[in-house]
């Protein structure tokens, strides 16, 4: 079984969940809080069956990739 990385670049940390990207938590945790809460109700909104979501969860993911990225930054 193959494990994937953070899609942070140097960062070491690895799940072996099924995603085509992953935030680790500690990359994760330096993100915008609302844009998160943004996040996770679009997502549940796009479980629920409204496939129309799927634009608005790929633009929020670049945005939180780019904060995630600036705060390693640091």
């Amino acid at each position: 079984m193959t494990r994937l990385s953070c899609c942070i670049p140097f960062c070491a940390r690895t799940t072996a969940e099924p995603y085509d990207e992953w935030i680790c938590g500690k990359h994760w945790s330096t993100t915008s809080k609302r844009l998160r809460r943004i996040w996770f109700k679009r997502k549940r909104r796009w479980n629920k069956g409204d496939r129309s979501q799927g634009r608005h969860l790929t633009r929020i993911w670049d945005k939180l990739k780019n904060q995630a990225m600036e705060g390693a930054m640091y």
